[in-house]
Formats: structure tokens, C-alpha cells, sequence
């Protein structure tokens, strides 16, 4: 069987002519086969379908609208592009996808390849989101995409920073705007498209002459003036961004070095200088950059993330780690340690040369007595041989040379022990005024070489007393041996000294090193093996340490143990016995110096891990959190006993505000990033400053604090922290106090807030309360009554959740989420003036529409009925994320689905918080190092 290939370019120019005619409205002609070539015979598969496309389906009909009939005029006359825009604007009026399709013919019928493919391209996808469509449709819009790529040119488009690529991740938010240019060129009227981000599918051009302006966010807008190729080359250039850097405490820039670095990028900006003022002003270009500052005693490291237009940065300098002060702390134990070897040495020390004096005293006496009974003067130099064979038999020379041997090394040990209790006291010194710890080192090297000069020394003196008594024979004098003993005692106290200062200072930089070990850990918020944690409070911090404490759970009316079955979900105790008004399951807080609250974890439910609970208090900011599944037994522990009367704060009845800070699990399996944690802590100071209140700390160590609690809890999973400041006054009146003020945080597991994809609201009868009543900005806790009560309504009449309207009738936000609507692929939702609150989430969700996925956001106030006729709906918030609306008031919104803008915004955010997207990174804060 033979099978003949026909023409390409007759083939094309058939397909021309046939969409002329169909988009006039005239009958095409039949079409005669073509003539079979001469030549070998080849054998090709038959083929199932033919495809016409003189005829296309009747699905693709276009619908009978007036606009119709004066398209076709326009196609009749050759003004195939002004049909293809009335096409266009009936799909856009409509939204119905067969429209696309026409419009797609005629710009194919005006030359105008690229925009037909880009037009049959949405045609294909969204006949397709409802379903896969029928199959004859589905293969003419195959094959017309087919020709459609026949006729244009495939573009490779690369874009270099320098020598380097640029990511893909940089060209999200990418514009990138082409336009056909004529012969001299001109632009080509009608011949032009924009993309926004790098072309999933690649370029794909009309033959001839175009002109690229691309425009990154970061970079200089760059232009391209080019023959459609297979590759297009352009290079791009960032920005230049004058930034303001604020540094603050200003005490702490004394000697401080400025240093800066891009991380991602190279730039010719990068410097190091050193900090002249509080306040400088640098250069830098759009991107990843590390600030790190150093100073004497205090420092910043930060990764910064720079953008047109950047606002003044806020660097907040702490102070280095205890570990890095050079002073020596004086530790009391210690230094009572070196006393008591001071005492030790010296009076052993005496008592040996006491003992050696007496010890050598007698052996004088004794022979002395022996040359008095042989006649002979003590000290002589000639004695006959008869007096000496006498003073031998009396008192044998060997005996003599041991007693003075046994009391010259009893004199020496002495010597050497009373010297290492002046090496006590010099080290004692250096700790008593708090030196720097060089002062131990050198004390520590000014030993060794007293030692080992001092023993050298001695191993000498030692040496000639040793040769004057080893010849019994020769019976020695003690005025002879009394010149050798001045060597002999200071080689002792010189090698006694040396032996103390290696010692003791030896022992007291050990100390320290241990010290500053523990110290590092406690600044560090280093989290092993979960353990049973016992909190001792002493002097500024809490100390815990490994041992669990005999104190249970106490109940609030005694001393009563709860059973575990009506134990709350949080309880705190305090050391002593509470008052009995106080409710079990609310935070206490004794008004001693010294005592501090702590939230416990309920016992979790088999097989699952429950979230761990912390709280700092004012004088106390550093805390720790149980270990998943336990109550934390603990009982504080009082340095001294304080005389003021006790009072217990009923939390209940006071003032409390919260945030909502979610954790999310990374692709590693074992990483936990919080998202935009700075943000959310910043939030909660200014909220705090409202209510007349204050965190304890400052906002690093309270940013800290919460990844502390779920490094304690070791957590692994996506999880949700509350920072809850809680107002802890005793005063009957309902009063606000800084000095009240009590931060508690605690962490559950949560996946989803909701279980539906798509949700059933409605909007409550409750009215928002307003920010003159309740400051909604602060998101307090008894704000949170009226959303209760707008919830309750919402659940018992049927649907999911509530929205709120402000007293004026407008939308504000939902119970606890705000509100988002979408009407011809632009965002609308209400400002933060309409009563809401002015949430993190609400202002990431903007900034990636804007930003990422170049989508329009309009903040304005919206009406009732205009959450009725939305093309879509979605409430977002800290827990909710983003949760699509399926209905308000029973009235469906869209096709009752989550709609394509929805399931694009909610796309992007998930691949943000779990670390996909690396331009937003700097959102982020990794938990485990």
C-alpha cells in the first residue's frame, strides 16, 4: 500500500484559506487529493481519526451573539485582527472558551501565530477545567495548536547576571512585554502580548523583528531589539537601593564594625567600615544580603532581604553570649575552695617545719652529748682517734647522718607545701576583684616556670646534702650542713610557689571553662534528650536542673493531689499553698521576688503528641517547656524567705492579649520553619503597648523563647504557638499595669483549622465590635467573645463560619479570619480600618499577589451583597491559611468550588511557608540548627 506525504507549504496555505472562509461564514470548497509522488513506496501506520479542520465540532460553534454578525463583516473585508479583538471581547464579557477559539482563527488569518497559540492555549485549558472535553474537540484543538507551532519560532530566552544565570525563582514576579516591529521598525499595531514570570512552555514567535522590555522586580528594566532565534541572550543589571540602617542600643557601638555581604548574588557594594553613629546610610542592590556587626561587648548577625524601595532597618545590637565576657566571675564556692587550700597548705605546711626544727634539735642535743662524755668541744675539727672511737660508740655517725637527712626532707616538705598556699592566695586574688581572665593564665605560666626553675634548684641543694651525708665515715658538722640550707629552703619555696599557682590556677580556669560550658548552653537555648526539668530560681535567671522534684500537682484548694482524670488542660501552681478563689485552669503568679508560674501540657491522648506550654514572668524571662505527653513536676525553690504577704492573681478577671504564630514541617521530614515570626512578635509588642502592657524581654530573646519551646518539645511536625500576655494584677479595679505583665506561650499540633476545602458561611447578625470600643488591632482575648457568639449563630443555623459587618453595614473580617473577594482576577478585601485586625497572613497573601503572581489587590470598603455576585471568595488567617468559600447566606459563589485564582494564591503560599520559593526565605526562621 502506498501513502504519499503532502506538502508542507500547501498545506499551510490550505489551513489559511480555510479559516478565511470559516470565519466568513462561506462553505469552503472540497478539497481534491493530491497526486502520489513517484518514487519508493513507504508504509505508515493508518490512522483511526482524520481530523477536518474545514469543519471544525459543532461544540465549537460560536454562540449567537449580536457582536457576531459584525466579526464576520470585519473577517469578509480582511480585518482579521479587529475581528479576533471583538472575539476577544466577547470571551471577556462572557467567559465563554469558544470564543477564544474564533479569536484564535482570525489572528492566525492576520499573520499573528504567537497570540492564535497563546489564545488556543486558554481555549484547551479552560475547556479542560471542568473536565477533559469531547474527544473530537479535544483533537481539533490538538492539531490547530499544531499548525499553530508549525508557524512560528521556538525562543530560548537566557538571562544572565553578570556571568551567572538568573534563577527561576527571581523571575516569579517577572514582566516580560513583546511587540512585533514592522519593517522600519514600527510596532505592529495589535501584535503584542505580556507574560508575567519565565514561560512554562518557552517563547514561541511570529517570524521577523521584535522588541523584548523585560522588567524584574530588583533589576533595571532591560530591552531587546531582535530577530525571533531559537536563543535570545540579555543581560540584567540590579538596582542601586539606598538603605538606612538604624542601630540601637547606641551605648553598644562602642568599637563596632559594620560589615556587609550579598548572599546571592554578586555585588560590587559589599563593605566593612566601622559604626561612626547610631543611624548610616549605604548602597546595596535587591537581594539577599548578611549584616553582621561587632562591637565590645555586644553584636548583630542577620540576613537581610533588600528591595526597592526598602524602608530604614532597625537593628537591635545584643549583647555577646556570658561566655565571651573576659572577666572572671567570682564564684563563691570556689573562692571558699581556695581558702580552704590556703589554710590546708599553709598550716601543713608549718606544722612540717615545726616538726623538721624539733626533729633536728634533737639530733643536736644528742651529739653533743656524746662529744661532752668524750671530752671533746661540740664543733671541733681535731679530735684525737680515742675521742672519736668514743663519740662513735656513743652516737654512731650513721645514725647521726640519718636523723639530719629524716629532718632536712620533713624541712624541705614543709617549705614546699607552705609555698603552694602562697600560689592559693595569688590565685584567690585575681577572682576576689573580678581580673580578666589573663590573669589566671599568667598566673598559670609564671608557675610552670617557677616550678620548673624552683625544682631544678632544689633537685641541686638537694644533691650536695645528699653527697655531705652519704660517707658515715666522715662524721659531718651541723655549721657544715647549715650552709647548704639556704639554697636548699629557698629552691623549696620557689618550687612550693610554682606548684600553687599550677595548681589552684589550673583548678579555677577549669572552673571557668565549666562555667562558661554552661552558661553557652543556657544563651544558646541548647535542648537535648526531653528529661524530667526541676526550676530553680536564684539571682536573674532559672536555673533547671536534671532532678525531678517530689512536688506534684497541687490542687487550688489544698494540698490535695488531683487525679489525673479532672486534672485541666493547663495548670499551674505556685510554692506555697494558693488561695482557694483561684480557679485551676488560669495562671498564677505569687508576688514574691523569686517565684515564678509555670503553664503544664495535659497528658496527650494515645498515639498522638501533644504541643508543650512555657511561661516567662516579669523578673524571670527565660523558660522552658515540658516534654510531650507530661506534666511538668516542679516546685520552685525560694533563696531567702520574703516577709511581704502573699498575692495570687485571678487571671480570669484580667486583661490578656494573644498572637497566633504557625510552625511548618520542611521537605527534610525534621525542620521546622515559623513563619514570619519577627513580624508576629512585633505585632504582639505594639499590642501590648495598647493595652498598656509589656513583654519581659525584648524582642530577640522573646523570638527565641519560642523556638526554645519547640526545641524542648522536640517537635516535628506542623504545628501552631500562642504568646499569650496575660495581665496579672491584684488590684480589685480593673486596672492596666506594666509591671503586671506576664508572658505564657504554649504550641499544639494542627494541619488544618477547617476540614472542608470549601467552606458555608454566612453573615451574622452580630455586628464587629468596633476599634473605639475593643482595639481590634490588638487581638484581645475579650474581643474574641463577639467572634464566639458570631460563630455559635453560624454553627447552629447550619453553616461553617461567620462574617462580620461593621456598625456601618460593611464587610469587616470573619470570626477570626479575614476576608478576601475576587472579581475579574482582582483581589478586593476591606483595609484594616473597617474594625479588623491588621494581620500578618492578610499582608503576606498582598504581597505575593502583587509581588509574585502579578495580580491587582484593591483595599476598599465592600459591601454586603457584594460578597453574593464574587467570582470568588477565600477567608485567610494564621490558623485558616487560606480556606475557599463555597456559599454566603446559601448563595453559591463561582462554579462552588475553590476558583483558579484561589487555588493559584493557595499553591504559591503553601510552596512559601515550607521553603520552596527562595526569594522568600527571609520569612522563615529554622528551629534546628
Amino acid at each position: 500500500m502506498g501513502a504519499s506525504r503532502p506538502n508542507a507549504t500547501s498545506a499551510a496555505n490550505s489551513w489559511t484559506v480555510t479559516v478565511a472562509l470559516v470565519v466568513a461564514g462561506v462553505p469552503p470548497p472540497a478539497r481534491a487529493d493530491p497526486p502520489a509522488e513517484d518514487g519508493p513506496v513507504v508504509a505508515v501506520a493508518p490512522v483511526e481519526v482524520v481530523v477536518d479542520f474545514d469543519r471544525p465540532p459543532p461544540e465549537l460553534a460560536a454562540p449567537p451573539v449580536a457582536a457576531l454578525g459584525h466579526a464576520q463583516e470585519l473577517a469578509a473585508s480582511g480585518r482579521f485582527a479587529e475581528a479576533a479583538q471583538l472575539f476577544e471581547a466577547q470571551w471577556q464579557a462572557t467567559g465563554d472558551p469558544r470564543f477564544l477559539y474564533h479569536a484564535a482563527l482570525a489572528r492566525s488569518r492576520a499573520e499573528q501565530h504567537a497570540l492564535a497559540l497563546r489564545l488556543l492555549d486558554e481555549c484547551m485549558r479552560r475547556m479542560s477545567a471542568g473536565g477533559r472535553p469531547p474527544e473530537p474537540v479535544h483533537r481539533h484543538l490538538e492539531a490547530a495548536r499544531a499548525r499553530e507551532l508549525q508557524a512560528t519560532v521556538p525562543v530560548d530566552l537566557q538571562l544572565f547576571e553578570g556571568s551567572q544565570p538568573v534563577p527561576d525563582a527571581t523571575l516569579a514576579a517577572a514582566r516580560l512585554a513583546l511587540r512585533k516591529l514592522g519593517p522600519a521598525g514600527e510596532p505592529v499595531p495589535g501584535n503584542s502580548f505580556e507574560t508575567v514570570g519565565r514561560p512554562t512552555n518557552g517563547l514561541h514567535l511570529d517570524p521577523g523583528r521584535w522588541q523584548v522590555d523585560l522588567d524584574v522586580p530588583g533589576f533595571a528594566p532591560a530591552r531587546l531589539v531582535a530577530e525571533a532565534a531559537p536563543s535570545w541572550s540579555l543581560q540584567l543589571h540590579r538596582r542601586k537601593v539606598v538603605v538606612d540602617l538604624r542601630f540601637a542600643p547606641e551605648r553598644a557601638l562602642r568599637g563596632g564594625q559594620l560589615r556587609l555581604q550579598a548572599l546571592d548574588h554578586a555585588s560590587p557594594f559589599a563593605l566593612e567600615r566601622p559604626l561612626a553613629g547610631p543611624t548610616t546610610t549605604v548602597t546595596l542592590t535587591p537581594g539577599v544580603w548578611r549584616l553582621q556587626v561587632r562591637a565590645r561587648r555586644h553584636g548583630a548577625d542577620m540576613d537581610l532581604a533588600i528591595r526597592p524601595g526598602q524602608p530604614p532597618i532597625d537593628v537591635v545590637l545584643a549583647r555577646r553570649k556570658p561566655v565571651d565576657d573576659p572577666q572572671l566571675k567570682r564564684a563563691p564556692k570556689l573562692m571558699f575552695g581556695l581558702f580552704g587550700g590556703f589554710v590546708a597548705t599553709y598550716f601543713t605546711g608549718v606544722g612540717l617545719l615545726v616538726a623538721a626544727a624539733n626533729r633536728e634539735k634533737r639530733a643536736e642535743r644528742r651529739d653533743a652529748a656524746a662529744h661532752e662524755e668524750a671530752g671533746v668541744e661540740p664543733g671541733a675539727t681535731e679530735i684525737d682517734p680515742a675521742a672519736a672511737a668514743a663519740i662513735e660508740a656513743s652516737y654512731p655517725a650513721a645514725r647521726w647522718h640519718r636523723d639530719l637527712e629524716f629532718a632536712g626532707d620533713l624541712h624541705t616538705a614543709g617549705a614546699v607545701i607552705a609555698g603552694a598556699s602562697l600560689g592559693s592566695i595569688a590565685t584567690l586574688l585575681p577572682l576576689a576583684f573580678r581580673a580578666r581572665r589573663r590573669a589566671l593564665v599568667l598566673e598559670l605560666g609564671l608557675g610552670g616556670v617557677l616550678l620548673a626553675g624552683g625544682g631544678g634548684w632544689l633537685g641541686f641543694a638537694l644533691g650536695e646534702r645528699e653527697r655531705l651525708l652519704d660517707h658515715p665515715e666522715l662524721r659531718v658538722t651541723a655549721a657544715r650542713l647549715e650552709r647548704t640550707d639556704g639554697q636548699r629552703i629557698a629552691a623549696a619555696l620557689f618550687a612550693g610557689l610554682g606548684a600553687g599557682l599550677v595548681l589552684f590556677s589550673g583548678i579555677a580556669l577549669l572552673h571557668d571553662a565549666a562555667d562558661r560550658r554552661k552558661r553557652a548552653r543556657v544563651s544558646d537555648r541548647a535542648v537535648g534528650r526531653p528529661r524530667p526539668v526541676r526550676l530553680v530560681a536564684r539571682g536573674p535567671v532559672l536555673r533547671s536542673r536534671g532532678r525531678r522534684s517530689d512536688a506534684g500537682l497541687l490542687s487550688a484548694a489544698g494540698r490535695q493531689a488531683i487525679p489525673p482524670e479532672s486534672r485541666p488542660s493547663t495548670a499551674c501552681m505556685c510554692s506555697e499553698r494558693p488561695s482557694s478563689d483561684v480557679p485551676r485552669d488560669m495562671s498564677m503568679r505569687c508576688g514574691r521576688r523569686g517565684s515564678v508560674s509555670w503553664l503544664a501540657p495535659a497528658p496527650a491522648e494515645r498515639g498522638r503528641r501533644a504541643g508543650g506550654c512555657a511561661v516567662a514572668s516579669r523578673q524571670f524571662p527565660l523558660a522552658s517547656s515540658a516534654p510531650h505527653g507530661h506534666l511538668l513536676r516542679w516546685q520552685v525553690r525560694r533563696r531567702r524567705r520574703c516577709g511581704r504577704q502573699r498575692a495570687h492573681a485571678r487571671a480570669g478577671l484580667r486583661s490578656r492579649l494573644f498572637r497566633g504564630i504557625r510552625g511548618y514541617l520542611a521537605a527534610d521530614g525534621r525542620q521546622i520553619n515559623l513563619f514570619r515570626v519577627s513580624d508576629h512578635i512585633t505585632r504582639l509588642m505594639h499590642s501590648a503597648r495598647v493595652l498598656h502592657m509589656r513583654l519581659p524581654g525584648d524582642h530577640a530573646e522573646t523570638c527565641g523563647l519560642v523556638g526554645e519551646l519547640l526545641r524542648r518539645n522536640e517537635v516535628h511536625h506542623d504545628v501552631y504557638v500562642r504568646p499569650l500576655v496575660l495581665n496579672g494584677s491584684t488590684k480589685l479595679a480593673p486596672v492596666m499595669r506594666e509591671e503586671d505583665s506576664v508572658l505564657a506561650i504554649y504550641c499544639l499540633p494542627l494541619q488544618r483549622y477547617m476540614e472542608k476545602d470549601a467552606i458555608d458561611v454566612c453573615v451574622s447578625s452580630w455586628r464587629r465590635a468596633t476599634d473605639n470600643a475593643i482595639p481590634a488591632r490588638t487581638k484581645a482575648t475579650g474581643l474574641y467573645l463577639n467572634s464566639a457568639l458570631a460563630r455559635r449563630e453560624a454553627h447552629d443555623n447550619g453553616y461553617d463560619e461567620a462574617i462580620f459587618l461593621t456598625e456601618y453595614g460593611k464587610v469587616s473580617e470573619g470570626s477570626a479570619e479575614h476576608v478576601f473577594i475576587i472579581r475579574d482576577d482582582v483581589l478586593y478585601t476591606p483595609p484594616s480600618t473597617e474594625d479588623n485586625l491588621d494581620g500578618i497572613t492578610r499582608r503576606s497573601l498582598i504581597a505575593l499577589a502583587t509581588e509574585d503572581l502579578g495580580l491587582k489587590v484593591v483595599e476598599r470598603v465592600i459591601g454586603r451583597t457584594e460578597l453574593y455576585v464574587a467570582d470568588e471568595l477565600f477567608l485567610c488567617g494564621t490558623g485558616a491559611q487560606i480556606q475557599a468559600v463555597r456559599s454566603v447566606d446559601k448563595r453559591t459563589i463561582g462554579n462552588g468550588g475553590i476558583g483558579p485564582v484561589t487555588a493559584r494564591l493557595t499553591e504559591h503560599f503553601n510552596n512559601v511557608v515550607r521553603g520552596r520559593v527562595e526569594a522568600r526565605r527571609d520569612w522563615l526562621t529554622p528551629v534546628w540548627e
